[in-house]
């Protein structure tokens, strides 16, 4: 059910209600987006085979593993804000919306007194993945964050900072739509714009803000520029991967993965 797993004694399973859960942090509209947050794991010391990991700047007690339900995926960033500014322990999340997970957490750390934004800056979230079907580099990813949840005679902060790091290392992000289809007229020579939006069609691009720190007290202060919209690397890879055709292609030219086709493609001097 759930791409990152815990041990049978870790699980909870257990529905909390989304307005007791986020209470003052969420608006009344995205609370309306959130559509079901399930608590369905816990790693700390008692029940697993780990230790806390607690000094004057940082407190690793225990991790928390959420299920977020949301109906709009464009929403992803900002409900991540509420829930990681809810929570005042180190969680992981899925954020789950229809047929795709991202799994998120948060790269600041707790104990360490919070300026406000510094939760909000240091948000991090993986790549779209599909239940059906993801690429070797995503399985790579879940396949080592759940080998870090299984470690024993561990810190929780070990645990936690080895999740951040797989996370990190394939985190949201992608390309342009143009970007897109010059991969897709490579592979398989002029090609419509008709068939190119059919390859496309489980691709979803969401709206990505580059931000800018501005100098106010502690660097909070924040604009952003205008948005771009982003084909997320994981998910043009399902596209692909589910188009016979470019499937085929793929196979034919060897390519291991997204990194290793964008590579392979673009260093032809588009």
């Amino acid at each position: 059910m759930y791409f990152v797993k815990v041990k049978r004694e870790c699980i909870v399973d257990k529905e909390v209600q989304v307005s007791r859960f986020v209470g003052d942090n969420c608006t009344k509209e995205l609370k309306s987006i959130i559509k079901k947050i399930i608590w369905y794991g816990t790693i700390k010391p008692g029940i697993s085979k780990v230790d806390a990991s607690i000094s004057d700047t940082q407190r690793y007690e225990e991790i928390q593993l959420l299920e977020v339900e949301i109906q709009d995926r464009q929403q992803l960033f900002d409900v991540g804000k509420v829930i990681f500014s809810s929570v005042k322990y180190p969680c992981i999340v899925e954020f789950s919306m229809d047929d795709v997970i991202s799994i998120g957490c948060c790269t600041f750390s707790p104990g360490k007194k919070d300026y406000s934004e510094n939760v909000n800056k240091s948000m991090v979230f993986s790549h779209f993945l599909h239940r059906d079907l993801i690429s070797p580099q995503a399985k790579k990813m879940v396949d080592q964050i759940n080998d870090a949840l299984s470690e024993e005679r561990v810190s929780i902060g070990d645990i936690y900072s080895k999740v951040k790091g797989r996370i990190l290392d394939y985190k949201l992000g992608g390309m342009s739509r143009d970007h897109v289809d010059r991969l897709i007229v490579d592979m398989l020579g002029k090609t419509p714009s008709g068939r190119k939006a059919e390859i496309r069609k489980y691709c979803i691009p969401y709206e990505y803000h580059q931000p800018i720190v501005g100098s106010g007290k502690y660097g909070n202060k924040r604009k952003f520029s205008n948005y771009t919209l982003v084909h997320d690397f994981e998910e043009v890879w399902y596209c692909f991967m589910k188009d016979l055709q470019v499937r085929s292609m793929i196979e034919k030219r060897g390519y291991r993965d997204m990194e290793h086709l964008v590579f392979a493609i673009d260093s032809k001097g588009w």
